[in-house]
């Protein structure tokens, strides 16, 4: 987890808490742990964030049990919480903007509260999870899916501007992907480029052997309009596969938009067919 340090009012507090993380500071625990020991149903796709619609005192009560047993830095109950996640739940947006908010703030009177009673400070992260924590199927392990710069932006900003409007202490980042981590692809290939890749695609001795038996079949105007009709197909995927590849950069196989837009099982037999074809084109 990267944690990002945030300039505020106070800058003491800030200069502080930078020269406590130098010489090693204490964090807080798993908020699932606390949340389930409280008898929270954390198992569904909110996971935590489930805490935030009702249960709000039982996530005040796991901060506080952190800052007993001596955690300096604890995390807000916002790693699963976002607002595409709450609205999919069934909340409205303004609802989800509501709960990521009150996280912040429960952290922080918390916090506030240990304060009066210890008279110890300690600081409060707010936490932006992965896109893969989002889809709740493992993905913020595997890392298995590919967003756009602008989509993982769209995903990520309207969390973290709520975060960050409630004024806590630092930023903590759980495993957010980007997407030029991803691709690496730099864009310096001209129409020339293109034009000849697709020319020494398709000239070989193949095409003039299939030409003559296809010639020998249905005759010339057969071939042409037959030609005219798979050129014309092949034209509009090409196309289509064009614009994917500049919407979605990715460095791998094409299988990968089927997968995104149709679904994992389509994206496989997609893989697998392409396979296919090429071994047993090389073979023949």
């Amino acid at each position: 987890m990267l944690f990002v340090f945030i300039k505020n009012e106070k800058e003491v507090d800030s200069m502080n808490l930078i020269t406590k993380a130098k010489d090693g500071i204490v964090l807080d625990g798993a908020m699932s742990d606390e949340l389930e020991r409280q008898g929270v149903q954390t198992n569904n796709k909110l996971w935590t964030a489930t805490a935030l619609t009702d249960e709000l005192d039982k996530v005040y009560q796991a901060h506080w049990n952190y800052f007993e047993a001596g955690a300096e830095l604890v995390i807000t109950d916002t790693y699963q919480a976002n607002v595409q996640a709450f609205i999919k739940a069934g909340y409205s947006q303004r609802q989800a903007q509501q709960f990521i908010r009150s996280a912040v703030k429960i952290a922080k009177k918390a916090r506030d509260d240990f304060e009066k009673k210890s008279g110890k400070h300690n600081y409060v992260a707010g936490t932006v999870g992965s896109y893969g924590a989002y889809l709740a199927d493992g993905n913020e392990y595997r890392g298995d899916y590919n967003l756009t710069e602008q989509e993982y932006l769209e995903f990520h900003l309207p969390r973290l501007r709520l975060i960050l409007a409630e004024k806590p202490d630092l930023i903590a980042l759980g495993g957010v992907k980007m997407a030029h981590r991803q691709t690496h692809l730099e864009r310096k290939m001209s129409t020339r480029h293109i034009r000849m890749i697709s020319l020494g695609g398709v000239i070989g001795t193949g095409l003039f052997l299939s030409s003559g038996y296809t010639i020998h079949e249905a005759g010339p105007l057969g071939t042409v309009l037959a030609y005219l009709v798979g050129g014309l197909i092949v034209f509009v995927v090409m196309q289509c596969l064009g614009e994917l590849s500049v919407a979605m950069p990715y460095t791998g196989s094409f299988h990968v938009y089927a997968k995104k837009y149709i679904g994992p099982s389509t994206g496989f037999v997609v893989a697998i067919l392409y396979w296919l074809t090429w071994t047993i084109a090389l073979g023949s």
